[in-house]
């Protein structure tokens, strides 16, 4: 395995609980009608390194997401740090909103 590759499975194994949650509410979104289908992307910051963040992979349907349909992406650059684990290279551009809150 290469560094890049141990390196991206490491911080892959940190990803769990932020993926649930993201799962959870891309269903509940759909559900109420206010995410269609395949519209839209879902992120949030990992706890662990709030430096990075996961990000829905894009084309994917919101009622069917699983934990490894999120890349992990470098909030500073916006650059993946890790695909989809089905290896889809698929996310939309970042938007950038002007910095933080």
């Amino acid at each position: 395995m290469t560094n890049q590759a141990q390196a991206s499975t490491s911080v892959r194994s940190r990803i769990g609980p932020e993926a649930d949650r993201l799962v959870i509410a891309a269903g509940d979104l759909h559900r109420r009608g206010w995410m269609d289908g395949t519209a839209g992307n879902l992120s949030e910051r990992i706890e662990e390194d709030p430096e990075l963040a996961i990000v829905s992979a894009s084309g994917r349907r919101k009622d069917g997401l699983s934990p490894a349909d999120f890349a992990i992406v470098s909030v500073a650059t916006a650059e993946r740090v890790s695909p989809p684990q089905d290896g889809s290279p698929q996310l939309s551009p970042p938007v950038v909103t002007g910095g933080r809150p």
